[in-house]
């Protein structure tokens, strides 16, 4: 594969991946929110804090996971970029 689509792929990739996070990030604390409002009001002690210990691990999950997703690809591209082609002077079928 060349560099240059090699890049272009990686870019697309990082584009979708940072895309779907701004679009799966208001989702997710909107369901939070109406959780916490409609039925995790009242609830007390162990309960409560295993509840937000689930939603704190789960947006750092959410945070980190795209951070993750974007260094391996960058990671992905630049070791591909780094590969050296065979120029054989015709086209392979």
């Amino acid at each position: 594969m060349g560099i240059v689509r090699t890049w272009v792929y990686a870019i697309g990739a990082i584009v979708t991946i940072v895309l779907s996070w701004y679009i799966i990030t208001p989702i997710y604390y909107n369901i939070k929110a109406t959780l916490d409002t409609m039925i995790f009001d009242n609830i007390y002690g162990i309960g409560k804090t295993v509840y937000n210990a689930i939603h704190f691990y789960t947006g750092n999950i959410i945070n980190f996971s795209v951070i993750m997703f974007v260094l391996i690809i960058i990671i992905w591209a630049f070791m591909n970029s780094q590969s050296r082609e065979r120029y054989t002077g015709r086209y392979r079928q």
